[in-house]
C-alpha cells in the first residue's frame, strides 16, 4: 500500500521543472485565477512555452486526481456503452464528451473521436447529459458549436450549470485542437467542483507537491 501511494506521488508532482519554487506557486495562482499562459510568459517575462509547460502539467495533474476521485465517488469506472451512444452517431454527428453529477460534484468523461470507439462494458454509467458537435473532421473543436442532450433526467443533476461556466471559459481559446481537449475538459471539471480560486491554489499547491 506505502509503495502504491508512492508512485502516485511521483505521477502527481510537477518533475523536472526548471522554474524556482517561488514561481511556480506564483504561476499555480495565475492559473487559479483563469489568466492564459501566454499572458503569463509575458507578465512574468519568460518565454511563452515555459509558461505552457508548466500549465500542461498542472492539467496532467488535475485529470490524475480527478480520475482517481471519480473511481471513489462512483465507486466504479466512468464508462460510455454502446447502448448509449449509438443513437448519437452518424456521420452528421460525433459525442464529445459526456457528464455525470454525484454528492454535488460533476464528473466528465471525454469519447475517443479521434479513433471512433467506445466500450461494450456491462459496468458502464449512463450518463446524465452528453455533448456532440455536427462534422467529423475537424481538428479544432469550437464549443460554441457544441450541443447536448439529456440523458437522464437527475433533481441532482450539475450538467448544465458546469457546461454554461465552461463554455463561457473555453470561449477565450477561440478554438482548442482535438488532442488537447481532455486537459481542458478536466481542468473546467476542477474549476466547477472547487470554486473558489483559494481552494483551487491550496489544492493544486498540495497536488504539485509544492506545499512544503
Amino acid at each position: 500500500m506505502k509503495a502504491l501511494e508512492n508512485r502516485k506521488a511521483k505521477r502527481t508532482r510537477i518533475s523536472r521543472c526548471k522554474l524556482s519554487k517561488k514561481d511556480q506557486l506564483k504561476m499555480i495562482e495565475f492559473f487559479a485565477l483563469g489568466i492564459t499562459a501566454r499572458s503569463v510568459a509575458d507578465i512574468m517575462q519568460m518565454q511563452p512555452n515555459t509558461s505552457a509547460l508548466f500549465y500542461r502539467k498542472l492539467r496532467e495533474i488535475i485529470s490524475i486526481n480527478l480520475n482517481q476521485d471519480a473511481l471513489e465517488t462512483l465507486g466504479e469506472e466512468f464508462l460510455l456503452d454502446e447502448q448509449t451512444l449509438k443513437p448519437y452517431i452518424n456521420q452528421e454527428t460525433q459525442v464529445v464528451f459526456a457528464v455525470t453529477s454525484r454528492d454535488g460534484k460533476v464528473f466528465t468523461i471525454m469519447r475517443n473521436i479521434v479513433n471512433n470507439k467506445f466500450s461494450n462494458n456491462i459496468n458502464s454509467i449512463t450518463p446524465e447529459m452528453l455533448f456532440y458537435i455536427n462534422g467529423k473532421n475537424e481538428n479544432t473543436l469550437d464549443v460554441n458549436l457544441f450541443s447536448h442532450e439529456i440523458i437522464l433526467t437527475n433533481s441532482e443533476s450539475l450538467g448544465q450549470a458546469f457546461w454554461t461556466q465552461s463554455k463561457e471559459f473555453l470561449k477565450k481559446y477561440n478554438g482548442i485542437p482535438k488532442s488537447n481537449f481532455l486537459q481542458f475538459l478536466k481542468e473546467c471539471e476542477f474549476r466547477f467542483n472547487y470554486s473558489s480560486p483559494k481552494q483551487q491554489i491550496k489544492i493544486l499547491q498540495k497536488w504539485a507537491g509544492l506545499n512544503n
